[in-house]
């Protein structure tokens, strides 16, 4: 006798829920298949932008320093500051069936089953938590082109895990920070930024259709993308799926020019907070740009005598806070990567500005003599 083709898929169902449950209560006496998941909490603040930022002490980005070359990731965006239509078209495109199945989408594996038994075509069957735990768990992910059947069974294990402690809404907001878009691009804000030059909440639906065509292969061609836009959202026209389409494809990133208002401060307390991303200091960030400026414009005027260096440092009296730090001319000095406020002098240059001082508080010169 011959099973149609829907008895047959509800057979391999219930085949495959009966032997991952089974596998699943005798987890714990299978060492290589335990798996300890991280709190949601713990992700988010592991999270790791590959740019650390000097602060002023308003709050305002001054500096901004590559720190990770291999990868471009931005601040962690929670899900409620990330488009409803990009959030839309990922489940849509990797897990039509997330908010319904407990970490395997048992439907999905027993059409991968099938396909696999009879034409031997094969098909994905990775679930959005199955592909997160790959994200979290460098042993998770697939040590060659394809997984074995033991490195899936355990990526299903850690998702069934993953599900039992974490909601959905956490699942897809560290999915969407940590999963790659294309080339050294991690994460929904550095797609949205690097991308398309935009934040992630104004995503709209034919950028959220090729973003959500980029994940299954990050590298692929233009074309190809194209293609699995149109096949994922057939409602949206053509046109705007390719205008979409030139914009991500157009320059590796649209960001706005990165901040470099302070780098010699900046690289300073790089190296006295390593690993830190976020660095306050008590900078005034209209001061600083004043200074900046004034600082070149003095330099300019006076180019002719054979200046080009020079170095500035603003300090409240009062409480001794730094409220400028500019350490070169910039364009016009000969050494602009010299930190001028701290490099060394020779001792007849120490000794000028307290001559000048002696001849001020005597009233033999001004401050603009």
């Amino acid at each position: 006798m011959r099973l149609r083709g829907g008895r047959k898929a509800g057979l391999l169902v219930a085949f495959l829920a009966v032997g991952i449950l089974s596998l699943a209560a005798r987890l714990d006496g299978w060492p290589h298949l335990r798996w300890r998941a991280p709190t949601a909490a713990d992700v988010r603040a592991a999270h790791q932008p590959s740019d650390a930022r000097l602060l002023s002490r308003e709050g305002h980005v001054l500096h901004e320093i590559r720190t990770d070359p291999k990868r471009r990731a931005l601040a962690w965006v929670p899900l409620a500051a990330t488009s409803p239509a990009l959030i839309e078209a990922v489940v849509r495109a990797e897990d039509r069936r997330f908010f319904a199945h407990g970490g395997v989408d048992l439907l999905a594996a027993a059409a991968a089953l099938r396909d696999r038994l009879g034409s031997g075509a094969r098909r994905g069957a990775s679930t959005i938590t199955m592909q997160l735990v790959a994200l979290l768990d460098d042993d998770l992910r697939p040590r060659r082109g394809r997984r074995s059947a033991a490195e899936k069974l355990r990526q299903m294990m850690a998702a069934l895990r993953l599900e039992a402690t974490w909601s959905k809404t956490e699942i897809l907001e560290a999915y969407l920070n940590l999963v790659p878009f294309r080339g050294e691009v991690e994460g929904v804000g550095a797609a949205a930024g690097a991308l398309l030059g935009k934040s992630a909440h104004g995503i709209d639906a034919a950028e959220a259709a090729l973003l959500a065509a980029l994940l299954p292969a990050p590298a692929a061609p233009r074309e190809r993308v194209l293609e699995r836009a149109r096949r994922q959202a057939p409602a949206l026209a053509p046109a705007q799926l390719a205008d979409a389409a030139d914009r991500i494809f157009a320059r590796p990133d649209r960001r706005p020019p990165t901040p470099r208002a302070a780098p010699h401060l900046a690289r300073r307390l790089l190296r006295d907070h390593p690993g830190a991303r976020s660095i306050p200091s008590t900078l005034d960030a209209g001061l600083q740009r004043f200074v900046t400026r004034a600082l070149e414009e003095e330099v300019a005027t006076i180019r002719a005598r054979n200046v080009r260096d020079g170095a500035a440092v603003v300090l409240h009296n009062a409480t001794g806070e730094v409220l400028a730090y500019v350490g070169s001319s910039g364009p016009l000095a000969t050494t602009p990567h010299v930190d001028g406020v701290r490099a060394g002098r020779q001792a007849g240059s120490t000794l000028k500005p307290f001559l000048y001082a002696l001849a001020i508080d005597r009233r033999m010169l001004t401050a603009t003599s």
